[in-house]
């Protein structure tokens, strides 16, 4: 489990240094409304707790029985069918974002709408990364996540530092957006060397 453990510290510092800057640059009160926003963007995740709670034992179980095709099926199915569901989620949260927020907080709350669909989108490709990274856990390459994680990370920072002077809380949610979509290529890519997974682009389209 050692590995692991600067794997969570590095995906702490992605999850958590935009509102650190934010507070830094801009004050308490754009904090308070870029987190608010970020509450209802990061339901998203409740789409990815249990399908990692479900994937990683059956994948692990497959593989250590040798049963590579199945398990490749197994992989490609799960990928298929979070998109499925994420992409609506994503897009129903877009929509409502700003009626959400002047739901369940107050009138200076609302400006930050715009940031749930960047937050949101940042979640599915967050889910995206999270699916592939199970198969390099099943094939004891535990230091790949961690080494992802960090660049993820030293990327986001950079990026935080870069936007949220430049275009305020908006960068801050761009800057996890495109954090998370670099993280996604970089687990997609190595998850590839060792497995073949059929990603049915066409089923998700229709």
């Amino acid at each position: 489990s050692l590995p692991l453990t600067p794997n969570t510290l590095v995906r702490w510092i992605t999850e958590s240094s935009d509102r650190y800057l934010v507070t830094y640059f801009l004050g308490l009160n754009s904090v308070g409304i870029y987190s608010a926003a970020c509450s209802f963007g990061n339901l998203i995740q409740f789409l990815i707790n249990p399908l990692q709670i479900i994937l990683f034992p059956e994948l692990s179980k497959l593989f250590d029985e040798n049963k590579i095709d199945e398990l490749t099926v197994y992989m490609s199915y799960s990928l298929r069918y979070f998109l499925i569901i994420s992409i609506p989620a994503v897009f129903g949260l877009s929509a409502f974002a700003k009626p959400l927020l002047g739901i369940f907080t107050t009138e200076n709350f609302v400006s930050g709408w715009f940031v749930i669909p960047v937050i949101a989108s940042s979640g599915l490709l967050a889910g995206i990364a999270q699916i592939f990274i199970n198969t390099l856990l099943i094939v004891k390459k535990t230091k790949v996540p961690t080494y992802i994680n960090f660049a993820v990370a030293v990327l986001n920072v950079l990026l935080n530092l870069l936007l949220i002077p430049w275009v305020g809380i908006v960068g801050a949610a761009l800057s996890t957006l495109f954090s998370y979509f670099f993280m996604a290529i970089l687990c997609t890519h190595m998850s590839l060397k060792h497995f073949k997974h059929n990603f049915y682009f066409y089923d998700i389209i229709k």
